[in-house]
């Protein structure tokens, strides 16, 4: 009997240990990642967009999804041509897209783009650019369209706040969080 709870308590330690350490070695990682980033003179609320976005990379695999796998694949069976989505990732983080007045959509795709291929977009592939364009249309949608996107992201929550952050800024329009809860 006493020989089975020290092989236990050993187990229990081993475990506590390689969790404390991983939390040792990753924490320097998510805050590297979610630094506020009022100091290159973007708007306050843009920081905690940036932080929510940090939150969205699932990095299972070292394959980081915004969208769910599912979702994903029947996206990339509809997807535009390459060049087209490619011209669109360009457009918003050059800043000129004329449907996308929004320079906070372009901090979050160069965040984004940053954790995946540390900050070359000409590397992404036809996944991510899909990715980025579904993230663009749901950031610049109406309520009941970015809700219904929202479905198709890992984290739906996240990218709906992340919508109401940057394109709420000066609208009364409630967001989309205040919809569902009424």
């Amino acid at each position: 009997m006493c020989n089975s709870f020290k092989k236990m308590e050993k187990i229990v330690d081993t475990v506590r240990h390689k969790l404390f350490s991983s939390w040792a070695v990753l924490s320097p990682a998510f805050n590297n990642i979610s630094a506020p980033i009022r100091t290159l003179g973007v708007r306050p609320g843009l920081s905690r967009a940036a932080t929510l976005a940090a939150r969205l990379l699932d990095s299972r695999a070292n394959k980081p999804n915004l969208m769910r796998r599912p979702a994903l694949r029947r996206a990339l069976a509809k997807a535009p041509a390459t060049d087209q989505m490619r011209a669109t990732v360009d457009a918003v983080l050059t800043g000129d897209a004329h449907d996308c007045a929004s320079p906070a959509l372009a901090e979050l795709f160069g965040r984004i783009i940053e954790h995946w291929h540390d900050g070359d977009a000409s590397t992404l592939g036809n996944a991510e650019l899909l990715q980025l364009c579904k993230l663009k249309e749901l950031v610049e949608a109406g309520p009941a369209r970015a809700a219904e996107l929202s479905d198709q992201f890992v984290h739906p929550d996240r990218v709906l706040e992340i919508r109401d952050r940057i394109s709420g800024h000066g609208t009364s329009e409630p967001s989309i969080a205040e919809q569902r809860a009424a």
